[in-house]
């Protein structure tokens, strides 16, 4: 019994283990995406989990929220922050701290927001 107990918790650990991996990768696409869309440079070609824990999802599933940071340059020599919340396995939104003011970017190719 103590050994099946042991598999089970193992298989767990596994399975959020590549959910991370996989959420990780989808934050980086859609990050990569934003900067493109926004002619900026997207640099390191990676980011950093800040933030989780638990939202209300579509359809008010309860689901991981995920929020990562990246760095962009819009000129070559700055370096800028931005973010990008998950939702699940879906991207919420991405938003990047532009000098002309923070621009939200819907995933999905909609309008962008700006705020300045």
């Amino acid at each position: 019994m103590g050994s099946l107990l042991g598999i089970v918790a193992l298989a767990v650990v596994v399975l959020a283990w590549l959910d991370s991996l996989r959420a990780r990768e989808r934050a980086v696409s859609c990050c990569a995406e934003a900067c493109r869309r926004m002619d900026v440079q997207f640099l390191d070609q990676t980011v950093a989990l800040s933030r989780i824990g638990l939202a209300r999802g579509p359809g008010k599933a309860v689901v991981i929220r995920r929020r990562y940071v990246f760095e962009f340059s819009t000129n070559g020599s700055d370096r800028r922050r931005g973010c990008a919340e998950l939702l699940g396995p879906e991207v919420h939104y991405v938003q990047l701290d532009h000098p002309d003011g923070s621009t939200i970017l819907d995933p999905a190719g909609g309008p962008e927001l700006r705020l300045h």
